[in-house]
């Protein structure tokens, strides 16, 4: 088990859903504009994936290919 951390700005609340043989961690965070999706591997570690909208709002990763793909 390893702890993988938070956000910036967050509340200390996070949640892993899926990893792959990479050892690349997918889940999502949570920050002061609301839930974000990040992507965590050990070189680069937390890092947030952003939302589809310019508007802002919330996003969630729940899988994780072996190639990358979130």
């Amino acid at each position: 088990m390893r702890d993988l951390g938070d956000l910036p700005g967050g509340a200390d609340q996070s949640y892993a859903f899926s990893i792959n043989n990479a050892s690349q961690v997918v889940g999502w965070s949570a920050t002061a504009g609301g839930p974000r999706a990040f992507l965590w591997d050990d070189a680069t570690g937390m890092n947030d994936l952003g939302v589809l909208t310019p508007l802002g709002g919330s996003s969630y990763a729940f899988g994780i290919t072996e190639a990358g793909l979130v």
